[in-house]
């Protein structure tokens, strides 16, 4: 990686073009040597060391230790007031006057108007009390340096901080040597995240920068003349925000994200020759392999109580994702491996960020092995479920239902958009066996029917796999609205739930009379399903008010006893004080005069937790449906 500053300006014009093959510059005798010529000889040097410098490093390798660490036990001392000058506290040992605890100072930051002058220690030795493991608030330190500075203490805090030892790095093609340095990450608290590297100045360094510069041929007419600048690389130690870009100008060394050391991303592309070669021969000869393995910890993503999760609520993840209960947190350990003979080595674990399951893919017709397990013996069939490829079919296993009442007639099957729900589960198919019984053969030729409406005596061993059981919740009257399918329905006082399954009904019908009986008797066009125990909502009847108040009408909630086809008795609906039902007189009531519906929701649930209760309030999101379930002292309220 070339260095990123342009030679070729005045007045160096150094237009050296990799693309013309020059590998030496020819002086001649009696000609002029150009400046430009002295300029493209380095340029070419350069070009060459470059080459081979690639082929082992890769921009921003360590060519000579000059290792970066982070201190997360940078302890600061917050300073009320201090004597003499602060830097002269660098170096010395100071000792509290109070505890009697001694540490040495690393560093010290001047205040900003906003923090303190605070010292930067660490702390050699405890206290007179043998207890004391840092100095006291309102304690005088005293420095042991030659100028005798005191101070006072403010308070004490443990900061954080990233060093570096004086070494070598290869930037931009060439080897620079980078100073000893220290960086104050965050001067108080110990969990920093950010990126730590090395920032890459380069320039230009002019006589007027630096005397030295100038000629040093004493004596000669060339004393102190101004001659060629140098160009320069200056290595700088430090911090960026975890989501800043500016990366032209930088080197990352390390990253931490709330005191956690990470790992560089890997790019493929810095890659060298050199790597790539040995990487070629340990994949042949080794394979890939693990030198110490990776632990994979899974978590919870949002913290709640002992769930033992990773991120408190509003805090970011180490991808950047906010704390969410609907994520998983996947946390992989330090560990070494070889991947394609090359190294993958991590110092700390990673948490990676996996949305939690809530969508599923089905694969038909594939070939596994299975133990077909239990299975049911069934008899009067009619028909056969089907277990294999079926034309214009998605899926092989085709849902059956399981309903809790044997249907009238063999070959048809219940409806599913009636008050009352027969469905009770679903469950598929694994296999379809004969065990026993003697096949019918009603034509008279030879086929024989194992399963048809004349065939009754006939067993077969009926194997069901993926076996869901349904919940019916029955709603007092109906709910606010059209439920959807997959919504989860939530209890507000039990706090159970449930998945809403597309067979939910909201079963309603039209009255044709009522009469002025007692118990009253509701005629609807049409039939209506409503079944014994469900408690319906009448509305918008017309008439049939109490002639002692006409305030007390037909239109509320009731219980549903002694239904026919076409009729139900009204029963006065269970509440949280009254546990029996009476008969609704309406004798004493003006005629009906028409119109009115009757209503009742049936929830049809699957994968249930909890239980829910009488009369609480349930509630699902789509579109903000709300409903009280009905009492249980008749129906009882999962009553499948």
């Amino acid at each position: 990686m070339p260095s990123k500053t342009d030679f070729n300006v005045s007045p160096y014009y150094d237009d050296f073009s990799e693309a013309k093959k020059f590998h030496r510059v020819m002086y001649r005798p009696a000609f002029a040597v150009q400046a430009r010529e002295l300029t493209t000889q380095q340029a070419i040097l350069q070009n060459q060391i470059e080459k081979l410098g690639d082929s082992i490093y890769k921009h921003g390798s360590m060519v000579i230790p000059g290792e970066a660490i982070y201190d997360l036990n940078y302890y600061a001392v917050k300073l009320t007031s201090f004597t003499g000058t602060l830097a002269n506290f660098v170096g010395s040992n100071v000792t509290g006057g109070t505890s009697g605890v001694v540490a040495e100072v690393k560093a010290v930051v001047a205040t900003d108007g906003t923090d303190p002058d605070t010292l930067f220690v660490k702390y050699k030795n405890s206290g007179t009390d043998n207890a004391s493991t840092k100095f006291t608030d309102g304690e005088t330190l005293t420095s042991a340096a030659s100028t005798g500075e005191t101070s006072v203490v403010n308070t004490c805090a443990t900061g954080s901080a990233a060093h570096i030892e004086a070494g070598t790095y290869y930037i931009n093609g060439f080897f620079v040597e980078v100073e000893k340095q220290s960086l104050t990450l965050d001067k108080y608290t110990n969990t920093p995240s950010y990126r730590v590297g090395l920032t890459i100045n380069e320039t230009f360094t002019t006589s007027s920068d630096d005397t030295s510069l100038l000629d040093n041929a004493t004596g000669s007419s060339n004393e102190n003349a101004s001659g060629a600048h140098r160009f320069k690389i200056t290595l700088t130690l430090t911090k960026l925000s975890l989501t800043s870009t500016a990366d032209a100008n930088f080197v990352e060394l390390f990253r931490l994200r709330n005191g956690k050391i990470q790992n560089k991303p890997f790019d493929p592309n810095s890659r060298t020759s050199i790597e790539d070669t040995l990487a070629r021969r340990t994949f042949d000869e080794s394979g890939n392999y693990v030198v110490n393995d990776f632990e994979l910890d899974i978590r919870e993503h949002l913290l709640s109580g002992s769930n033992r999760g990773i991120y408190t609520t509003g805090t970011e993840s180490d991808d950047g994702n906010t704390a969410s209960e609907a994520k998983l947190a996947f946390g992989l350990s330090q560990g070494k491996a070889y991947v394609h003979g090359y190294e993958i080595g991590k110092i700390g674990t990673t948490y990676v960020d996996v949305d939690k399951a809530r969508d599923f893919e089905t694969d038909s017709g594939s070939t596994t092995r299975y133990n077909i397990g239990s299975f049911v013996n069934v008899e009067n069939v009619f028909g056969s479920p089907d277990i294999n490829f079926v034309s214009g079919e998605v899926e092989n296993y085709k849902t059956l239902r399981l309903v809790d009442e044997k249907h009238a007639t063999r070959g048809t099957v219940f409806g599913t958009s009636l008050a009352h729900v027969y469905d009770i589960g679903r469950a598929k198919t694994r296999a379809f066996e004969f065990n026993s019984g003697t096949a019918v053969s009603p034509d008279s030729g030879t086929t024989t029917h194992l399963s048809n409406a004349n065939t009754t005596g006939v067993k077969f061993k009926h194997y069901l796999f993926d076996i869901e059981m349904f919940g019916h919740l029955n709603v007092n009257g109906a709910m606010s609205g059209a439920l959807t399918t997959g919504d989860k329905l939530t209890g507000g006082t039990s706090g159970a739930t449930g998945i809403i399954e597309g067979i939910t009904v909201a079963g309603s019908a039209n009255i044709t009379a009522v009469s002025a009986t007692e118990p009253v008797i509701v005629s609807m066009s049409g039939g209506h399903n409503f079944t014994d125990g469900q408690q319906i909502t009448i509305a918008n009847a017309v008439g049939f008010s109490n002639k002692s108040d006409s305030d007390e009408t037909i239109n509320g909630n009731f219980t549903v006893k002694n239904p026919t086809s076409t009729t139900i008795e009204l029963f006065t609906p269970q509440t949280a004080a009254t546990t029996v039902v009476e008969p609704f007189d309406g004798t004493n009531y003006n005629p009906w005069n028409g119109s009115g519906t009757v209503a009742h929701t049936t929830i049809i649930l699957n994968d249930i937790q909890g239980e829910f209760v009488g009369g609480e309030t349930i509630t699902a999101p789509t579109n903000s449906r709300t409903g009280t379930v009905q009492f249980d002292s008749v129906v009882v309220k999962v009553s499948k």
